[in-house]
């Protein structure tokens, strides 16, 4: 296999939930840093209550944003029917202040297994009817942000009259609302709403058909994709840790989690061949999550193996 030059983006998520476990932020927040250091594009961090506990994403991204210059900092994804539409405009546009108009705001509506729907049990809110609430949401906050002076909202969950907050972000309207979803309806809300997509899918094949439901839109203009890898010069090493990796991850066996989503394992040069599949199917940004290992040496053997040029970093290009 050779070694395409692509012009996609790189990203990583970084490891909130392993270090979580440890209350290990320090590390968090190294990598972070590291990551920018490397020329990474963009760092991000997921989201799960306790379902899949880590650290709080908004509170990470506001330490990564006073720590870092360039990458855009990200959440992939926010579970953002969970919030309060206000105290999500307010959190995300302190975090957006901080880092200088460098959050792009990746949401979705969670996921529909078990664990996830007793987080949403326990906070007292339906999960039944997620992607509804995940519209009004955007909805709202887009009108706080947007808003010259106090707004009146009116939907089907929240109503206030004569309300105006501060601080604005600093992209006017507010920041790039990237979302993860890949079914019919959350699809279908992308492509009225979304600022760009970020899936979760199980091959470059499926996430180009997927993209094609986006044509002409803004959300296929900035479609990004989420990549599981390990990698090492060991083919059968790298498989192994990837496969242990995600077990304890998921808490399910490979056959399972494997038929989840996409994932890499290998060289660094078989990591790059699947990351320029995405790009030839649309993907201007691949965020890596590593399963395992040392994250800065994996990411610049990718770096080098893909010969990534890297532009200057504008999450809304």
């Amino acid at each position: 296999m050779g070694r395409p030059l692509t012009l996609v983006r790189l990203g990583v998520l970084l490891p909130v939930r392993e270090c979580s476990e440890t209350s290990n932020i320090a590390e968090v927040l190294r990598v972070g840093v590291e990551m920018e250091r490397l020329g990474a594009d963009s760092v991000w961090v997921g989201d799960s209550l306790f379902a899949r506990p880590r650290f709080d994403p908004l509170t990470v991204l506001a330490a990564l944003a006073v720590r870092t210059t360039r990458v855009a900092v990200g959440t992939a994804v926010l579970v953002a029917p969970m919030w309060n539409p206000l105290l999500l405009a307010r959190a995300a546009a302190t975090v957006d202040t901080l880092a200088e108009g460098r959050l792009v705001l990746g949401l979705g509506p969670g996921p529909s297994y078990g664990p996830a729907r007793k987080e949403f049990a326990a906070l007292g809110i339906s999960s039944s009817d997620r992607i509804d609430r995940l519209e009004e949401i955007i909805t709202v906050c887009r009108a706080l942000w947007s808003s010259d002076g106090p707004v009146d909202v009116n939907g089907s969950r929240w109503q206030f009259r004569n309300v105006d907050l501060f601080p604005k972000p600093v992209r006017p309207g507010g920041p790039p609302i990237w979302l993860g979803v890949r079914g019919p309806r959350g699809m279908k809300l992308a492509a009225r709403l979304g600022d760009g997509w970020l899936p979760i899918v199980r091959s470059p094949q499926e996430y180009g058909i997927r993209r094609d439901e986006l044509a002409g839109t803004r959300a296929g203009r900035n479609a990004a994709v989420y990549l599981t890898v390990a990698v090492h010069d060991d083919e059968i090493r790298a498989e192994g840790q990837l496969r242990q990796w995600s077990e304890h991850y998921y808490r399910a066996p490979w056959s399972v989690v494997n038929e989840l989503e996409d994932s890499c394992a290998g060289t660094a040069a078989k990591v790059a061949d699947r990351i320029a599949a995405y790009a030839r199917q649309g993907a201007g940004e691949v965020i890596l999550r590593f399963a395992g290992g040392d994250i800065g040496a994996q990411f610049g053997a990718i770096v080098d193996a893909t010969h990534v040029a890297s532009e200057p970093s504008d999450p809304d290009m």
